[in-house]
C-alpha cells in the first residue's frame, strides 16, 4: 500500500501484489476472501443511504440477514467477545453491500472514491473484560 497525505490526512492507495497498478475494491475484497451478502432490507420506511455531492451517508447497519437479526445483545452480557466480533463483521459487510448497491460501481476502479470517515458503535457492558 502506498500512502499520500491529503487535506483529510493519510490516504492509502491499494495496489496489486507487485505494486504495479491499482486494485478495485471488488478485487481487494476477493483477495481478502470477503464475499458481500445481498444488502439487508430496511426494517422501516427510511433511506439506507443518502448521497450528497461526493459523500455517501449510511444509516446504522445491524448484524442482519434479510430482515432477520442474527445477533442481539450486549458484548459482555448476552454476547461473548468472539460473538461480538462476528456481529461486527456482519454489520460491516452489510454496510459495504449497501454502499456497493447505492454507488453501482461494482468492478470499477475506486480511484476517485475513498472513505473519509468510517465509524462503528457496539453496545458493551461496563464490566466486559475485553475491549478490542
Amino acid at each position: 500500500m502506498q500512502e499520500r497525505i491529503n487535506e483529510y490526512g493519510p490516504e492509502r492507495e491499494i495496489l496489486n501484489d507487485d505494486n504495479s497498478r491499482r486494485v478495485t475494491a471488488e478485487q481487494r475484497l476477493t483477495q481478502l476472501g470477503i464475499k458481500l451478502p445481498a444488502p439487508p432490507e430496511p426494517f422501516g420506511i427510511y433511506a439506507e443511504a443518502v448521497q450528497t455531492g461526493n459523500m455517501l451517508f449510511l444509516t446504522g447497519m445491524l448484524p442482519t440477514a434479510g430482515r432477520e437479526a442474527k445477533f442481539v445483545g450486549r458484548i459482555g452480557a448476552e454476547l461473548d467477545v468472539k460473538t461480538g466480533h462476528m456481529a461486527a463483521y456482519l454489520a460491516a459487510v452489510n454496510a459495504l453491500a449497501v454502499a456497493r448497491q447505492h454507488l453501482g460501481i461494482a468492478g470499477q476502479s475506486y480511484a476517485n472514491r475513498s472513505a473519509r470517515r468510517v465509524g462503528g458503535h457496539f453496545w458493551r457492558c461496563p464490566g466486559a473484560a475485553e475491549n478490542r
